[in-house]
């Protein structure tokens, strides 16, 4: 057995130790999670404690649990930067985050200087200071820096590569966005680039490029032309994704290109 341990941190709004758990361990899975309490293997200050008792900021936890299930890979590391391969379900930010997981493993705060959805897997860049987030992000909003996506559709796109543009509006309240071929209020310009890999009977395999990085874009602009990524059941087809037993989306960050022509890449796991 592993000992996983942190000081909880103070919050702004009371959490409970199974919350703590998830927040501050978030390479644990859920079933490691459910087990560690079920056997009494999770402790505050030594003590064992039940999943819905009070999380104490400035409380030691300690679970005791196999290897992570859910690890996500450090690619790369100097002395500004980490590049992640952050596994589906991890938020670039916040509790159970890419960067909780990475400041545990640094020792100090790091910072997400892009996002990528909780749902969508790969590479993702971190800096260690804010100077380098500063530089990361400035280098983000001139376009100096390029990822490239892959994904497997519903459909076979016509043409096999083509460049999409469209206007997105989110709705933070109903945490989705809607996708428009003319300008509408409120929504920003996207850009898409697809281009077809493979062909997989009914599916089809895309490498994807955006030129904006929108909240869903991808995942949106796609299924708005009529090609849903298989396992989104936000925008895809859920009739679909049930018949191919896809619980979690086909789409992952496959390589990112830094503002010196540096390139990270790692291979889809689907």
């Amino acid at each position: 057995m592993i000992r996983y341990e942190a000081v909880i941190p103070a919050q702004d709004a009371p959490m409970t130790v199974e919350q703590a758990v998830h927040a501050l361990f978030p390479d644990l899975s859920s079933r490691q999670v459910r087990a560690a309490f079920a056997q009494r293997d999770v402790k505050l200050d030594g003590r064992r404690v039940a999943a819905k008792e009070d999380a104490l900021a400035g409380s030691l936890l300690a679970v005791y649990a196999g290897e992570a299930e859910n690890a996500a890979q450090i690619v790369f590391e100097d002395d500004a930067y980490l590049v992640l391969n952050k596994r589906q379900g991890m938020p670039s930010q916040g509790p159970g985050s890419a960067e909780t997981l990475c400041a545990r493993y640094c020792g100090a705060s790091v910072y997400a200087c892009h996002r990528l959805d909780a749902q969508t897997g790969g590479l993702l860049l971190l800096a260690k200071t804010e100077r380098a987030r500063d530089e990361a992000m400035a280098a983000f909003a001139q376009r100096k820096i390029h990822k490239t996506y892959r994904c497997i559709v519903r459909g076979t796109p016509s043409p096999d590569e083509a460049v999409l543009h469209a206007f997105l509006r989110k709705d933070a309240k109903k945490a989705r966005v809607y996708v428009f071929s003319t300008p509408q209020p409120g929504a920003l310009p996207i850009e898409t680039r697809y281009r077809l890999l493979e062909r997989q009977g009914e599916l089809s395999r895309l490498e994807v490029e955006i030129a904006t990085g929108r909240t869903h874009q991808i995942r949106a602009q796609l299924a708005e032309i009529g090609y849903p990524i298989l396992g989104d059941d936000k925008y895809g087809d859920r009739a679909l994704n049930r018949r191919y037993g896809a619980r979690t989306q086909r789409l992952w960050a496959v390589r990112l290109t830094l503002w010196d022509g540096r390139t990270f890449a790692v291979q889809e796991p689907f």
